[in-house]
Order: structure tokens, then sequence, then C-alpha cells
């Protein structure tokens, strides 16, 4: 499983299972929502939506990029 901790307004970190194809949204008040059938190309255009200003989030997509 993949972790990318996200520094955004409401989405705290993604969990992408790639042998489940399986993206978990987990969001800073604490609550998660499970995406099934979510193959990676959709992760990356996810990320990719993702606030373009933070640095933080721009460092981790590079090493989750790599990692899927």
């Amino acid at each position: 499983m993949q972790r990318l901790v996200v520094q955004a307004r409401r989405v705290a970190e993604l969990q992408y299972n790639e042998a489940l194809r399986k993206l978990t949204i987990v969001y800073r008040s604490g609550r998660s929502r499970p995406l099934d059938n979510i193959d990676r190309n959709m992760v990356l255009k996810l990320i990719s939506q993702l606030s373009r200003k933070n640095i933080v989030v721009a460092s981790y997509f590079t090493q989750f990029a790599a990692c899927i």
C-alpha cells in the first residue's frame, strides 16, 4: 500500500493499494472514504488536481509516482 500525506484543506492523506485497486481518502475531520476499482492513472489524476501551490504535496507526488 502506498501512502501519500497531503497538506490540503480537507484531505489529510491518500492511501492506495495497487493489488486491490483501492484508494482510501482520509479527511482532516478523521473520516475516510474508500473507493474501489481505481487504477493508478486515476490516482495520479486526482493528485494533480490537488493544490499546486502546496510544495509538500509536490515533493510527495514525485515519490508517490515513482512507487506506482
